[in-house]
């Protein structure tokens, strides 16, 4: 774990910080996880609304949106390929991301 200013980045993933995105990625067998980073939680605050409204992506694609108080953002995908899951307790609770 890598900590900086109080922002914790674990040191099993790959981070995409490509066109202002502050995600993570990592590897799980044949799966790719993503979500967001430290700071990109930190930068966005609670976030109240989050939706993925893409089941293939192709790497910078949007594939859905989140907004908090400061923000109302896309999700651009990192990578290319088929969306087979979606964290539905973070759909349903946004500020999950954020704890």
């Amino acid at each position: 774990m890598i900590e900086i200013n109080g922002l914790k980045f674990p040191q099993d993933r790959k981070y995409y910080t490509k066109n202002g995105a502050h995600l993570w990625l990592k590897e799980d067998g044949d799966f790719i996880n993503i979500g967001m980073d430290a700071f990109a939680a930190m930068m966005t605050g609670y976030i109240s609304f989050i939706t993925v409204d893409k089941k293939t992506a192709k790497s910078g694609e949007s594939i859905g949106s989140f907004e908090s108080a400061k923000y109302i953002s896309k999700l651009y995908s990192p990578v290319s390929g088929k969306i087979v899951e979606v964290n539905n307790n973070a759909l349903k609770d946004p500020s999950k991301i954020n704890k």
